[in-house]
């Protein structure tokens, strides 16, 4: 056998095939003397088989042959198997039963919380929130907060699961005025008709503040009950007077102008208000009248354009034909119609157009 691989191989293949084989006894110290008289092999070579002859020689024969029975005798991988990885529900912990008790428990919350009203803040900011002028000076913010929870809190159709009314209530201007953020839009519209309601022997004007945005559709206010408004006064005061009047959120686009191409920057709601109050104010029909023309003046942010409210529809009409056109810091007021105004029928639209063109004569 040695011979035989003598002559197939190399020197150093040599030399390789007798540490593979394992042969080390004194055939292999013959076979490299022959290799090495026929000129085969180098004297190194020989050196090194018959050190690996010797007993222990080299150190590394045995673990070569423990090395090469391991992957010659076909066992299998001595790699641990991987334990398959849990996934989602399979993963029950140690104690079946809790965790599926654990699981029915998350299922009956999921379900809940799909039939539980919706709590979530509607609307931006300035569309949930009012200005609270002519404050009393011993006001404060839980004052005004429980003031306002309280009002609204007794309206007719009030949803206390849909959380508290009052978010936030923030006194500014030295005590004289404050900021209430209300849950959403409909009670901030519904907190608008206590406008005038007396706290400390004050008169509270609300209104919107700067930056406030009309809804394209009104939005529905809920209704004060009438002993409400007798406790505090208000029957025969503002807001009697501007339900008796027709001034509610439903009529509002009736009584609403938009007022365009205004000098960014130099236009103020107080400015607006009483340009239109003044010449109005000398109609003879509004002298029985209990309301301003004016109920409010509202400038957009960037200050291109505001909305006005009128006391009522005939007011607005008057203001559209006389004020259109007019100039104000060097720019022509463009005034027309806001978006969602509904024409009034042909018999009131001429009753109004006479009482608008006796104004413009």
């Amino acid at each position: 056998m040695i011979a035989g691989a003598e002559q197939r191989l190399g020197r150093g293949e040599f030399v390789h095939h007798i540490e593979r084989r394992g042969v080390v006894e004194g055939d292999a110290v013959t076979a490299a003397a022959g290799c090495l008289t026929r000129g085969r092999v180098g004297r190194q070579a020989v050196i090194h088989v018959v050190v690996l002859a010797q007993p222990g020689g080299g150190g590394g024969g045995e673990r070569d042959r423990d090395r090469d029975r391991r992957y010659d005798d076909g066992s299998p991988s001595r790699e641990r198997p991987r334990a398959k990885k849990k996934r989602g529900w399979d993963d029950m912990g140690d104690n079946p039963q809790e965790a599926a008790a654990m699981l029915l428990q998350q299922q009956q919350q999921f379900a809940s919380m799909a039939t539980m009203p919706h709590n979530a803040v509607g609307g931006s900011k300035k569309q949930r929130e009012l200005y609270i002028g002519n404050l009393p000076p011993t006001a404060n913010e839980g004052m005004i907060k429980e003031l306002f929870c309280n009002l609204v809190a007794a309206c007719e159709g009030f949803v206390p699961m849909g959380g508290p009314p009052v978010l936030n209530a923030q006194i500014a201007g030295g005590g004289q005025f404050a900021f209430v953020e209300f849950r959403d839009e409909q009670l901030c519209e519904t907190a608008m008709q206590f406008n005038g309601i007396d706290l400390q022997g004050r008169q509270l004007k609300i209104g919107h503040p700067n930056g406030y945005i009309p809804p394209m559709t009104p939005v529905q206010q809920l209704k004060p009950p009438k002993a409400l408004l007798e406790r505090f006064g208000l029957t025969g005061g503002i807001v009697g007077d501007r339900v008796a009047a027709g001034v509610t959120q439903d009529t509002k686009k009736q009584r609403e102008l938009y007022i365009g191409n205004l000098a960014v920057g130099a236009v103020t709601p107080v400015m607006l208000k009483e340009l239109f109050t003044v010449p109005l104010s000398t109609l003879p029909e509004q002298a029985a009248s209990q309301l301003p023309p004016v109920l409010e003046a509202r400038v957009d942010p960037n200050g291109k354009f505001a909305f006005i409210e009128f006391a009522s529809e005939e007011l607005c009409t008057t203001a559209l034909n006389l004020f259109n056109g007019m100039e104000l810091c060097g720019r022509e007021m463009k005034i027309a119609r806001p978006a969602g105004y509904v024409p009034p029928p042909a018999g009131a639209a001429a009753g109004m157009g006479g009482m608008g063109g006796m104004m413009g004569g």
